[in-house]
């Protein structure tokens, strides 16, 4: 009588008739082997998801300090050109004033105002 494969599992185990101690033994071993390894491979994937995840999460950290960073260095060359503009106009009134010899009457003077900026984003600090 032919008999198809049966599941492996402890229930499925039937034992040897002529008392083959031997041959259950290492039956047994390699089970408990079999058993130990699932385990381990199981305890191994955990860490490795675990892993996965907490490096997930550094990288999304890192991302938005990238960001962060970005914003913070428009905002410095949106200060370096305002800065290069008033040096600008600052050089222009010292060659006017002092290297050229003009002195502008005291009715022609005005006050510097900052030059419109209105492609600068204000922003709060």
């Amino acid at each position: 009588m032919a008999r198809g494969p049966r599941p492996y599992g402890a229930e499925t185990v039937v034992p040897f008739p002529n008392g083959s101690d031997a041959l259950d033994s290492a039956g047994q071993t390699i089970f408990s082997l079999v058993q130990r390894a699932a385990a381990k491979a199981e305890e191994d994937s955990q860490h490795a998801l675990a892993m996965a995840h907490k490096l997930s999460l550094q990288l999304l950290e890192a991302q938005e300090r990238i960001v962060a960073l970005e914003a913070e260095v428009g905002r410095s060359r949106d200060q370096v050109y305002r800065a290069e503009q008033w040096m600008q106009r600052i050089a222009a009134l010292v060659e006017q004033r002092f290297l050229n010899g003009d002195r502008p009457q005291a009715s022609q003077q005005r006050p510097m105002d900052p030059p419109d900026y209105p492609h600068v984003r204000q922003t709060s600090r």
